[in-house]
């Protein structure tokens, strides 16, 4: 677990970096894109939870509770079995996705608790515009496959655990025999996933990356940053 932990910081440095040199919108206090359909794996839950302090955790948890969003993203699909879909030419299936559905049930007066320990579905919703003006993120095309590339590397690094809604896979994470499993070299999907039956629909299993989702026009400029994080298996 630690190895992973460690690999997952590196992408979170890795991307940092790459986004300091873009001319973005984003700035303290904006929240537009704080909504209740972030996805993240299990281990940036392990990530998170391990940066709290317990009674943190336990009123993070509780938070959880009271506002639970009725209505959410649930990912049909992780980042790598879309990959592996378009190889195949094969459809991917159907997503929902709505912004207005709700805000995070972690914000607090348009700030983010966790942010220092932020999933990267939360960091790489970039924008070049301030989105409460457009009504969307302006996210560049270069950092568009940034984005896909990184998240199918977290998802390698995690394969064989859980994906999926940050508000589900959290709560799978409030008890600490998932917690104790999940630090396992392999952690046990279908053992995690039968001990919540109320959201074992609601969470999908990482794969390893069958190929990355780069266009051969990204090709050059991505490599430099694929190369840093080329060492993470």
């Amino acid at each position: 677990m630690e190895s992973k932990i460690r690999a997952l910081e590196k992408i979170y440095d890795v991307y940092e970096a790459f986004t300091a040199d873009l001319d973005l919108s984003c700035v303290k206090g904006c929240s537009f894109c704080c909504t209740c359909n972030v996805t993240l794996t299990g281990l940036e839950a392990v990530y998170l939870l391990e940066t709290l302090e317990k009674d943190v955790q336990m009123g993070l948890f509780e938070k959880l509770d009271r506002h639970f969003p009725e209505k959410r993203f649930v990912p049909q699909t992780t980042t790598n079995r879309f990959a592996e879909l378009c190889i195949n030419g094969q459809e991917a299936p159907q997503e929902e996705n709505d912004p207005y559905w709700g805000t995070c049930p972690l914000l607090a007066e348009e700030l983010c608790p966790v942010y220092r320990a932020r999933p990267f579905g939360c960091r790489s919703l970039i924008s070049e515009s301030p989105c409460r003006e457009t009504g969307y993120a302006r996210i560049p095309p270069l950092a568009l496959t940034v984005n896909n590339a990184l998240l199918q590397y977290i998802e390698h690094i995690d394969q064989g655990g859980v994906f999926g809604n940050l508000s589900d896979v959290l709560s799978v994470f409030s008890t600490e025999r998932v917690c104790k499993e999940y630090k396992k070299t392999e952690p046990s999907f279908d053992s995690i996933r039968s001990q919540f039956p109320r959201i074992k629909e609601r969470v999908l299993k990482n794969r390893k990356i069958p190929a990355l989702l780069v266009p051969p026009e990204h090709r050059t400029r991505i490599a430099p940053l694929l190369k840093e994080i080329s060492n993470i298996d």
